[in-house]
C-alpha cells in the first residue's frame, strides 16, 4: 500500500514543477546561453533583461499573453506600433517588464494610448503608414539595471547605409503541450540599409514598396512572426545606445533577407514629444 508520506512527497514535487513552469518572465537567473525553449521563433539570441532593459512587453489583460514589444522612452511612457494597440482600449492591455530578481516581474496598468491620428493603410500596396503609438502607464517605472529608458534618435538624424544595429523583442514560450510557460527576451543582429537601398530592392520583388519614414534590416537570421510589432531597433555601443526605429511589419516570410521593416523614430520625434506632454 502506498503510504501517506509518499503521496505527500509526490504532490509536493508536482506543485514545485508547476510553480517553475508558470514563471512568467525571464530574469538573470533564467538565462541559459544558446538554449532554445520555444517553438515559434525561427532564429534569435536569448539574452538577459539587463542586456536590453528598455524593452518591455504589452500583454492582453484577458489572457496574459504577448501582444507586442515596446520601448521605454520616458519614465511613464513606452513606444510601440499603432497596430499593436489596435482599438486604443486602455483596459485591454498592460505593460510587463523583466527584473533582476528570480521568478519576478513588474506589471503596469495602461492609462492612456496615443495612436497616430493619420495611421492607416496606403494604396496601392496597402502598406501601413504612421504606424506608431505612445502608451502611458499608471506610475513611474521602477528603474534598475534591468529596467531603464533609452535615448531616441534626434529628429534630423539620417540612416547611414550598412549601419549595424540590434533588434530586441519579447516572445512567449510554450511547452510541448502548447501551454504558455513564460516570456523570454531575445535579440537579433541586423545591418540597416537606407530607404533608397531598401526601396530599390523591394521594387524588384512582390514585397510592398516602403513608405518614406521606413527602413529595412538585413540579417543572416530569419524570423517569420506576426507578433514582433514594436520590437526596438537600437544602434550604438554600450555608452551611446539609441533607439532609431521599431519593428513595423514582417515581410520575412516572403523575403528572408530584406524582410525586416522598421519605422524610423527621427521623423516622429516632435509627435512623440507632443503625446508625452499631453495632460
Amino acid at each position: 500500500m502506498i503510504s501517506l508520506k509518499f503521496i505527500c512527497v509526490v504532490f509536493l514535487i508536482v506543485v514545485l514543477i508547476q510553480a517553475e513552469e508558470i514563471s512568467r518572465f525571464s530574469t538573470d537567473d533564467d538565462y541559459q546561453p544558446g538554449k532554445r525553449e520555444d517553438f515559434e521563433i525561427i532564429e534569435g539570441n536569448q539574452i538577459l533583461p539587463s542586456d536590453a532593459p528598455w524593452t518591455v512587453a504589452i500583454k492582453l489583460v484577458v489572457s496574459g499573453t504577448l501582444q507586442c514589444s515596446a520601448t521605454i522612452i520616458h519614465p511613464k511612457h513606452v513606444l510601440t506600433t499603432a497596430s499593436c494597440v489596435s482599438d486604443a482600449d486602455n483596459e485591454k492591455y498592460f505593460v510587463y517588464a523583466g527584473t533582476c530578481l528570480p521568478n519576478d516581474n513588474q506589471s503596469y496598468n495602461v492609462t492612456k494610448i496615443f495612436r497616430h491620428e493619420n495611421y492607416g493603410l496606403m494604396e496601392p500596396n496597402y502598406e501601413s503608414v504612421n504606424d506608431i503609438a505612445v502608451v502611458r502607464v499608471d506610475r513611474i517605472f521602477d528603474f534598475d539595471k534591468c529596467l531603464s529608458l533609452i535615448d531616441m534618435a534626434d529628429k534630423n538624424e539620417e540612416i547611414v547605409g550598412s549601419l549595424l544595429a540590434n533588434m530586441y523583442f519579447w516572445q512567449d514560450q510554450v511547452n510541448s503541450e502548447g501551454r504558455y510557460v513564460r516570456s523570454m527576451l531575445y535579440s537579433l543582429p541586423l545591418s540597416i540599409n537606407t530607404y533608397d537601398e531598401c526601396n530599390g530592392h523591394f521594387r524588384k520583388s512582390d514585397v510592398p514598396i516602403l513608405y518614406k519614414t521606413k527602413i529595412c534590416g538585413v540579417s543572416d537570421m530569419t524570423l517569420c512572426m506576426l507578433d514582433l510589432w514594436g520590437s526596438s531597433l537600437v544602434s550604438g555601443n554600450v555608452t551611446t545606445k539609441r533607439l532609431i526605429g521599431f519593428y513595423d511589419s514582417n515581410e520575412a516570410c516572403k523575403d528572408s533577407k530584406y524582410g525586416h521593416v522598421f519605422t524610423r523614430v527621427a521623423p516622429y520625434r516632435a509627435w512623440i514629444d507632443d503625446q508625452i506632454n499631453q495632460v
